[in-house]
């Protein structure tokens, strides 16, 4: 299930990044939501601090397989409610 998750927000932030955009941690928890991706408890995102940690688990995941090109994207692309990015590469 990690996979399914990680791969979507993979893909939305290669196209965020490919049009120049970025997207609220908060919006990505809703889209999860939407295609019935909860959090391993069973729970839905609510954009808050767990919210944040995936997204950095997602960076981190495409970076141990060797993909820096999705990891970067992860790492521009998702930013908290005052529009700061939610990683910054290690």
């Amino acid at each position: 299930m990690f996979e399914q998750k990680a791969q979507l927000v993979k893909d939305i932030a290669l196209a965020l990044r490919k049009n120049g955009a970025v997207m609220p941690v908060s919006v990505l928890a809703e889209v999860l939501n939407q295609n019935g991706l909860h959090r391993n408890d069973g729970y839905p995102y609510e954009g808050g601090r767990g919210s944040f940690k995936f997204v950095s688990l997602c960076y981190d995941y495409f970076k141990e397989l060797g993909d820096q090109n999705s990891a970067e994207a992860i790492a521009s692309s998702y930013v908290n409610s005052a529009g700061g990015l939610t990683h910054e590469d290690k």
